[in-house]
């Protein structure tokens, strides 16, 4: 994928120093990826995405008490 275009998007709540931050990258072209080869979610504590899940029509799913939303491609 590096020979074809891509894109990087930081998120981070805070300073890097003292918070985390995640780069997400997008590769332009790649239609497909393996389910579960080494990404397994993110994790985010919000009551709005749940609520923004919702009105969008993203299944919800609870498991061991816990809320979680399942993307389109299957990810958590």
């Amino acid at each position: 994928p590096y020979a074809n275009r891509w894109s990087k998007t930081m998120i981070g709540y805070g300073p890097e120093d003292t918070h985390f931050v995640v780069e997400l990258t997008y590769n332009y072209g790649i239609t497909h990826y393996e389910l579960g080869n080494e990404f397994l979610g993110l994790t985010i504590q919000s009551s709005e995405s749940l609520k923004r899940a919702a009105a969008a029509n993203w299944p919800i799913k609870e498991q061991n008490g816990q809320k979680y939303i399942e993307a389109p491609g299957g990810y958590k």
